[in-house]
């Protein structure tokens, strides 16, 4: 396994808040919520997330709440998963839900 990512620490820290913000996903190619990102895989957040959220949110922050270092390091040190990848994952688990 590779080794853990470090994220940098921030000194102007944005509230941490998850009610309503969405975004763009590059991997999904649509607008998605911050609470998918931070369970799209099995529960742990998306590879992703420091990128897409840094400018938005204190990413870091809300991570190291929420998530404990191994999760953390499950997450992060993990190939990233294509566009298809993704997709096929969203339309197995509608299918699950219905």
């Amino acid at each position: 396994m590779g080794a853990f990512i470090a994220f940098p620490i921030t000194h102007d820290p944005s509230p941490i808040t998850e009610v309503s913000m969405e975004i763009y996903c590059g991997q999904l190619g649509m607008i998605i919520g911050f609470d998918y990102c931070l369970q799209v895989q099995n529960g742990l957040p998306c590879s992703n997330t420091f990128g897409c959220w840094k400018e938005r949110v204190d990413v870091v922050a809300l991570l190291r709440a929420k998530f404990t270092d191994e999760e953390l390091r499950l997450a992060f040190n993990t190939l990233p998963r294509s566009r298809l990848d993704r997709i096929l994952e969203s339309a197995r688990s509608a299918c699950k839900e219905e």
